[in-house]
């Protein structure tokens, strides 16, 4: 599972000292984003022989999306190389870069859960991730504005993962009543045997609670703050982005519902 890869780098760099294992901490983020690419394409060959069915898979769809945040990811990981010297010159404010591939390898490794699950327990779980390892990234400055900008993304985004948190609940009432899981594969083929109204009302719920996360209006007043107090001013992007991709790219309830 290329996820364990990542996680196992991060837990890792957070035992490394501040300030006299800066280069570590680079090489443990670029071998990471390596390590992290070689595996999805090795997807594309050999397919998933390591996922752990039915929670974990790959599929065609999650493979082109878990491809794409792997290059990027990777990107981004080379351009820090050459960002945090040259900023930490001219900005005395960077003063959590001891955090930052930590948390980046954190990201990585719960984006990669969120696009390799057709679960909706375990896709929630993958969101949260992101949002607990983002959260560090938006106070990276440890300033007064960074600090409010990290607090307003951790309240309103927590909100949110706890409608949708409320909603697969909602859902996940509705298929025990049928006795099936939160696979969406599976709701999808007994759509017409679910309760219309728990359904639709799960749906909501699940809609504006990762919503909220993805910055979809009017629950976006966290973005702004967040983009301008981060390193690289574009990291929190990166999350609401992929949270975005990963939930667009399930299969749609929706379109099976009852009448």
């Amino acid at each position: 599972m290329i996820a364990i890869v990542p996680f196992i780098l991060a837990i890792i760099t957070l035992f490394m000292k501040p300030d006299s294992m800066r280069s570590a901490r680079r090489v443990a983020l670029i071998t990471g984003a390596i390590l992290h690419n070689l595996g999805s394409l090795s997807l594309l060959f050999h397919g998933d022989f390591l996922s752990w069915k039915p929670y974990l898979h790959v599929d065609d769809i999650g493979l082109v999306f878990l491809l794409l945040m792997s290059f990027i990811f990777t990107m981004v990981s080379f351009y820090s190389l050459g960002y945090f010297p040259i900023n930490r010159t001219l900005d005395k404010q960077e003063a959590g870069g001891h955090i930052y591939v930590a948390c980046m390898l954190f990201f990585l490794s719960a984006m990669t859960l969120a696009v390799s699950t057709l679960h909706l327990g375990v896709l929630w779980i993958a969101i949260e991730g992101t949002t607990l390892a983002s959260a560090p990234l938006i106070y990276y400055r440890q300033n007064k504005r960074s600090l409010e900008a990290a607090w307003k993304y951790l309240l309103i985004c927590s909100v949110g993962i706890a409608l949708a948190l409320l909603g697969v609940f909602f859902i996940a009432a509705g298929a025990q009543e049928i006795g099936i899981d939160l696979f969406l594969p599976q709701l999808i083929e007994h759509a017409k045997e679910l309760n219309p109204a728990i359904l639709r009302l799960g749906f909501i719920f699940i809609l504006v609670g990762f919503g909220t996360k993805m910055g979809l209006a009017p629950l976006h007043n966290w973005l702004p703050d967040a983009i301008l107090s981060s390193p690289l001013e574009s990291i929190p992007t990166t999350p609401n982005n992929f949270t975005t991709l990963s939930f667009c790219r399930k299969p749609k309830i929706e379109t099976t519902l009852p009448p």
